[in-house]
């Protein structure tokens, strides 16, 4: 029997309402060759009856229950060891294909065979399929082309732009780059590109082929409100230029740049949150701003975005009115 030439790895909790959805737009690639592990960890909600009913009707799907809560980052590394395909893909159970994610990336691959992973463009889309009000952050434009190394490294230094969803890595580029790293399950996919950045190149695919979900409290929200991806990523980025990335006067410039960047990312959840009536969220993620990036001026606003959530109650319907029309400035000002 072939090898499959894709590999595909489902991290499953908890989304029995939206899993086969998810599944479907996997099964309806418009290449066959694949295989699909679904690692359900620990859902309590009828997800693993859905899988299993998948993997009866479909061979190409396996389902794998986790012994008890494992977390997220167990799951990826327990798919990576499984996986026998030249590229490896990672789905979470919310999101959606197009039925040519797969075949459009590979054929970019064939054609550029030094890269290391291809992302496409991709929409937001809410709960129930509808585009969101919240804009993808797709960070190219024009022909899919190949993307170097130093130019793709260099764009994810200031922002991750590539959901997981958009993402078909070959197995060379994870061989080079390890697992993922179980200290960050929050950013981890954030870490891996990084990695595999630094190391190959990279393709934009410019078909829209993927969709990202967001909705209410899913869990990269609840983590947000807890400031476990901010906190996370502060520690991965010190982790990444002190064991991954040797030192020199370069990677100082670029460890500044992300450490600022997540300053910024704290500031702007700071202000989400006054408008969300949190002040005492806004007030730690201040906090969170000050720590991990020494700069004047982010400092002075934080200390702003301070005293401004001490009167919530009152701001917050102001807030709302307000952010449409502070993001563009911020943007213009490079603080976004």
């Amino acid at each position: 029997m072939p090898s499959p030439q894709v590999s595909i790895i489902v991290p499953s909790r908890n989304k029995a309402g939206l899993i086969a959805k998810t599944l479907e737009s996997i099964r309806a690639q418009d290449m066959a060759n694949f295989e699909a592990f679904v690692i359900d960890n620990g859902s309590s909600d009828g997800s693993q009856k859905i899988i299993e009913e998948f993997a009866a009707k479909d061979k190409r799907f396996a389902f794998i229950q986790n012994p008890g809560d494992k977390g997220l980052v167990y799951s990826l590394n327990l798919g990576l060891s499984k996986a026998g395909g030249k590229y490896i893909a990672v789905f979470h159970c919310d999101d959606i294909w197009a039925p040519n994610f797969l075949s459009s990336s590979i054929a970019l691959f064939e054609k550029n065979p030094s890269a290391g992973i291809c992302f496409c463009r991709y929409e937001n889309i809410d709960e129930e399929g509808k585009t969101h009000k919240i804009l993808a952050r797709n960070q190219l434009e024009g022909e899919a082309r190949l993307v170097p190394s130093a130019e793709l490294f260099s764009l994810l230094l200031s922002r991750d732009f590539m959901p997981v969803c958009t993402v078909l890595a070959s197995r060379q580029a994870h061989e080079k780059c390890g697992g993922y790293d179980p200290q960050y399950p929050g950013p981890c996919d954030y870490q891996m590109w990084l990695k595999i950045a630094y190391k190959l190149d990279g393709i934009y695919n410019s078909k829209t082929t993927s969709k990202y979900r967001i909705y209410g409290e899913n869990d990269s929200n609840i983590m947000i409100d807890q400031n476990v991806i901010l906190l996370e990523q502060y520690s991965m980025i010190l982790k990444l230029f002190s064991r991954y990335i040797p030192p020199s006067p370069e990677a100082q410039r670029q460890k500044n740049t992300m450490l600022r960047n997540t300053s910024l990312s704290a500031l702007r959840q700071a202000i989400n949150s006054i408008a969300q009536g949190k002040g005492s969220i806004s007030r730690s993620k201040c906090g969170i701003a000050v720590m991990v990036y020494p700069g004047i001026i982010e400092h002075i606003l934080a200390f702003a975005i301070y005293f401004t959530s001490l009167f919530t109650f009152i701001l917050s319907p102001i807030f709302k009115l307000l952010i449409p029309a502070i993001l563009p400035i911020l943007k213009k000002l490079k603080l976004y």
